[in-house]
């Protein structure tokens, strides 16, 4: 009976040995203890796990995604954990698996950011940009495959892919279909990206289709097909010209006026002379137009009997802060100005410049020169006191936009209220 007892004893300790030898098997322990990964680490940057027993035979980490998807890293193993360098992988959550002779443990789950930006002072473009058009975002450290993404507060994200690298920064064209709006910029390089700081104002390219003057006259403009000024007209004035476009050249016809043609000749796109002062006299010489890259500096006649007024123009941040005797200042609420029209300054000035023809109409034809970008809140008149003496008094300039009609208005007599009104160029 004892050695019944003995038998049945010897089987079940056999069976207990072999059924733990089977467990083993099935479900190893791991060989990493007191394992800690880091909560959030830097795409491109090295990631430190510690714990122990990372020179265990035959180990791997890797990392993996929300869809099971994993990366093997080419981890370093040490007695105080592993080190190694983050891949290329879309920033999210991820979790460090450690695998083993065909076994495997998840460690933690760490969160993939984007590295630092590899741009060097970006900035997006101030003021309004227009669908259809060119926008150049200001920095260095850009490259050919970079691609941009711009996003509205609600609305999927738009992907441009055509991008240019030059020395102002990263240039690219916005898309022809892209709603007006304020969208944020990231660029996209690889599948990191970076959201740049501030936004873009997109709008739809505008031109302007009147200017009236307060106890003064309207100006009237048309255009072709082609966005070109083909005649302006001066109501109570009597002045309008049909203008004409060759290669290099602007002429106009006025039909009431003291020259009958004037003409603009063209470098670049931009006006680099216009026709005399005194047609009828062949000793003077052409007004001519020079520019601070594009931005008009000055239109000086140099002839000597020229009686005209010349034209002298002082910047300040890209906006115009002397004309004339009169300074501009712009304050943190002056509102963006529309681009691609005439100056706001010289619409302010439109009763004093009209009757110098060339400068006058040449504010209008000349396409490729750059305007303020903000509108001025305040201008300093320098004018003469009771007293006999000269000084600068100071105005503000009010300025308020509805259904595309900037209207600006002053206290001083000199100015009073100008209104321009827009229309979208489709």
């Amino acid at each position: 009976m004892k050695n019944i007892w003995f038998m049945l004893l010897t089987v079940c300790t056999m069976f207990a040995f072999s059924a733990c030898s089977d467990d083993d098997e099935k479900n190893p322990t791991n060989p990493v203890s007191n394992a800690k990964v880091p909560a959030t680490v830097q795409i491109g940057e090295e990631m430190i796990i510690t714990g122990t027993g990372f020179t265990a035979p035959g180990i791997a980490l890797y990392l993996e995604d929300a869809e099971k998807n994993r990366t093997k890293l080419d981890a370093t193993f040490s007695a105080a954990g592993a080190t190694c360098t983050v891949p290329e992988l879309t920033p999210g959550t991820f979790g460090v698996i450690l695998t083993q002779e065909g076994h495997e443990w998840e460690l933690g789950k760490t969160a993939l950011e984007a590295g630092p930006s590899p741009i060097v002072s970006p900035a997006l473009p101030e003021g309004i940009v227009y669908i259809g058009k060119q926008v150049t975002i200001g920095g260095s450290g850009y490259e050919a495959s970079d691609k941009i993404s711009l996003k509205q507060e609600e609305g999927d994200a738009i992907e441009i892919s055509e991008v240019a690298v030059t020395e102002s920064g990263l240039q690219f064209t916005l898309p022809k279909d892209l709603p007006a709006g304020t969208y944020t910029v990231s660029l996209i390089r690889g599948v990191q990206s970076w959201t740049l700081e501030g936004t873009l104002n997109v709008q739809k390219e505008k031109r302007i289709k009147s200017i009236s003057v307060e106890n003064g006259f309207e100006i009237t403009i048309t255009y072709n097909t082609n966005n070109q000024l083909i005649s302006m007209e001066c109501s109570d004035m009597g002045l309008a010209w049909n203008i004409n476009y060759t290669e290099n050249q602007i002429t106009t016809e006025c039909f009431i006026g003291s020259i009958d043609e004037l003409t603009f000749d063209l470098q670049d796109g931009k006006i680099i002379k216009s026709t005399e002062p005194d047609p009828y006299d062949e000793t003077e010489t052409y007004n001519i137009w020079t520019y601070n890259q594009n931005l008009l500096t000055s239109v000086i006649n140099e002839g000597e009997l020229y009686q005209g007024e010349n034209f002298e123009i002082i910047y300040s941040g890209g906006n115009i802060s002397e004309f004339g005797s009169n300074k501009f200042k712009y304050s943190e609420e002056a509102q963006h100005a529309i681009s691609g029209t005439i100056d706001v300054v010289y619409a302010l000035h439109l009763p004093i410049i009209i009757y110098k023809e060339d400068f006058f109409l040449g504010l209008f034809l000349n396409k490729n020169t750059n305007a303020s970008t903000l509108i001025p809140t305040h201008i300093s008149i320098e004018e003469q006191n009771e007293d006999g003496s000269t000084g600068y008094n100071d105005y503000p300039i009010h300025a308020t936009w509805e259904n595309n009609t900037l209207t600006l208005k002053c206290d001083s007599q000199m100015i009073g209220t100008v209104v321009i009104a827009y229309e979208n160029i489709e």
